[in-house]
């Protein structure tokens, strides 16, 4: 059924004397003087551009209806005629936006009025069809629109409204992040700019590592990312330094990195403990890569050993170099030295033996020989050649742990640390004398890695087209930092970062464009894949309001009846303002229509009157023309004319009720009721 004004208005106020008498008949305000007020002020949603002498739509003459003396002859004429005399309203989504923004213009027009032209220096010109008197059309504003004021016309063949958008050229805000604020000489830093999608480069600087342009990508809310990873140099000196982003006229930022002198691991140095006079010896030595060279010594060396460092990332060097065992080197405790500067130093010791004999008659097993890192295990040593209570030391990569001697056994337990390194290595039981036991083989393998897990979720999972909505991302055993890419229906990627829970969100928006059906987006972290379905359903309609008064000329203490008529609503409420900004509220029946009686106080100045009806984001307004106060000629008669504009008998019993709801209500729905079935037939 089409959204026909004359047949609503026709079946809304027969309804209203039916089914909604109570609405139409409540009683006039308590203080009549402050319903109406001499000001006149236009409604900002819908420009009125109606001649001051439009006849009220309730006495209008019917037009091409047989019984009224037209043939179908002049039928087109008097249409036209109609459409010459229509009114057009205008209306905006928004009237101020920014390149790139949509815009909806709509527009409300006569039922005869089959096409609406809209047009602007923003989009051209676009003929649209009309649906019951409506018609809308969406634009995007330039990506290159200058700033400033333009005008949206919507046109008829005979009539025309326009309404002003205001373009403002706002660039997105560059916001730049870094993956951390504090470094040391071999770390690697991953700087990130969000910055307007129409950027194209962002050039990255620092004196630690120059310039780079980086091309930004992507699309997501206007923004597009650009990334980039530098390694502070080794030998970066410590302090602070700045990392910028340049976008031209998308903007600029700056973050500061601090970056300290800490060596990058502490000095370590590893090498066989015992050792016979005149052996050869691998010595392995790791510190700050910045020293560039270790310098080796020992007691029981033939000379000072200088060991270059390779960069093993991170910041970390490491190096081997075979040293000689003097030959007349002290027999026993030996101390070993690693020397990389201000970087710091490794100490160790070796025992010095004229032979690597083991001692027979002692013996050492483990259990278990295969040990997990982060585990544990036991070292049982048998001997017969020291007395119990002889303190012993089982000596293993870890360190030395002492066993006091008990009926010819002692056990240590071996704690193998969580980053121990995978392999094996040599456990030995040394005597007080220093003499060492037959070796055993501790073999070490590495910890089962956790499996990495991401979940994905969307909050709503159902959505309109141009409905924004979140991607909820859970994680379980990933680094919190670590990047999360999520991959909308359109194929873009947008992205964020684990935070300390292991979760992260990001918005995303339907296209508007977009036609109902299930999507997939997806979310992948870490090499791991996790995928959610998103269900885009068709908006609910637009609620659509017409505002009607049953006169739109009234003398200055009469009455009139403001009809609400309203479109995809149904039951409910709907907000008339009149002139002086007071709110009355209408109740609507399951029809969606409903009404208000107003009285015009005699103190109102003859003028035109705006009133304004809201329901569910729609509105309407409608013009009321204030003549004078009729007065009468005689004690008995007032001037000539009906009850509407104040005449009639005074004494007439009927004349109070003339001015009632119920009776303007009756006769006009009486009126366009016959009109309708006119229509009809």
């Amino acid at each position: 059924m089409r959204f026909n004004k004359s047949l609503a208005v026709a079946g809304a106020l027969g309804l209203a004397v039916l089914t909604a008498g109570p609405a139409l008949a409540e009683p006039v305000p308590a203080d009549p003087q402050t319903s109406v007020t001499p000001e006149t002020p236009k409604p900002e949603t819908a420009e009125k551009k109606a001649p001051e002498t439009k006849a009220p739509e309730t006495s209008k003459p019917e037009t091409g209806k047989p019984g009224n003396g037209q043939t179908p002859e002049n039928k087109p004429s008097e249409q036209a005629a109609e459409e010459r005399h229509a009114e057009v309203k205008i209306g905006l989504s928004t009237y101020e936006a920014k390149a790139g923004d949509q815009v909806t213009v709509r527009a409300h027009t006569s039922r005869f009025a089959s096409t609406v032209t809209f047009s602007s220096d923003l989009f051209g010109t676009k003929t649209v069809a009309t649906d019951r008197g409506f018609a809308e059309y969406t634009f995007t504003v330039p990506a290159q629109a200058d700033s400033g004021t333009f005008k949206v016309t919507a046109a008829t063949r005979y009539t025309s409204a326009s309404a002003d958008l205001k373009v403002t050229h706002v660039a997105k805000e560059l916001k730049l992040g870094l993956s951390t604020y504090e470094a040391k000489a071999g770390d690697q830093v991953t700087v990130r700019a969000h910055v307007d999608s129409r950027a194209g480069d962002v050039i990255f600087s620092s004196d630690l590592f120059g310039a780079k342009p980086v091309q930004a990508k992507g699309d997501s809310d206007g923004y597009a990312v650009a990334e980039y990873t530098f390694t502070v140099p080794a030998q970066a000196d410590s302090g602070t330094f700045a990392v910028r982003a340049d976008a031209g006229r998308y903007g600029k930022d700056s973050r500061d990195l601090k970056v300290s002198e800490k060596a990058s691991i502490e000095p370590r140095i590893g090498m066989k403990d015992k050792v016979v006079r005149g052996e050869q010896v691998v010595v392995d030595v790791a510190g700050d890569l910045r020293e560039g060279t270790a310098i080796l010594s020992g007691d029981a060396f033939e000379r000072v050993y200088h060991v270059p460092l390779k960069d093993q990332g991170n910041g970390v060097g490491r190096g081997q170099v075979t040293v000689t065992i003097a030959k007349d080197a002290k027999l026993g405790y030996s101390e070993v030295r690693a020397d990389f500067g201000r970087w710091g130093k490794a100490v160790g010791s070796i025992t010095v033996g004229e032979s690597a004999t083991p001692i027979v008659g002692v013996g050492l097993t483990l259990d278990p020989s295969t040990v997990v890192q982060g585990k544990s295990t036991t070292a049982s040593v048998t001997t017969k050649a020291v007395a119990d209570g002889t303190v012993v030391k089982v000596k293993w990569a870890g360190g030395e742990i002492p066993a006091t001697v008990k009926d010819g056994k002692a056990v240590a337990v071996l704690n193998v640390p969580a980053d121990a390194a995978v392999g094996a290595s040599k456990v030995v039981a040394v005597l007080p004398s220093g003499q060492v036991s037959a070796p055993a083989t501790l073999t070490v393998v590495a910890a089962p890695v956790p499996v990495a897990s991401v979940t994905l979720r969307l909050e709503p999972p159902f959505v309109h087209p141009g409905q924004s909505y979140y991607a909820g991302v859970t994680t379980k055993n990933v680094k919190p930092g670590t990047w999360v890419t999520v991959k909308d229906p359109g194929g873009k990627k947008h992205y964020a970062k684990l935070d300390a829970y292991g979760t992260a969100r990001v918005k995303l928006t339907a296209p508007k464009s977009v036609k109902p059906g299930r999507y997939t987006v997806l979310a992948t972290v870490a090499g791991k894949v996790s995928t959610a379905t998103l269900t885009v359903v068709k908006p609910a309609p637009k609620a659509q309001v017409d505002l009607v008064l049953s006169t739109n000329k009234v003398n200055a203490g009469g009455k009139f009846s403001a009809l609400v008529l309203t479109k995809h609503v149904g039951k409910g409420t709907a907000t008339i303002v009149d002139p002086n900004g007071k709110h009355f509220t209408v109740k609507l029946n399951g029809h969606g229509v409903g009404g208000k009686k107003f009285y015009v106080p005699t103190s109102v100045k003859p003028g035109t009157y705006w009133f304004k009806v809201y329901v569910n984001g729609a509105s309407d307004a409608e013009k009321l023309t204030v003549k004078p106060k009729v007065v009468a000629q005689s004690l008995a008669l007032t001037p000539q004319g009906g009850a509407a504009t104040g005449g009639g008998l005074s004494g007439s019993p009927l004349a109070g009720v003339a001015l009632g709801g119920l009776l303007i209500a009756g006769g006009v729905g009486s009126a366009l009721f016959g009109r309708r079935k006119a229509e009809q037939a």
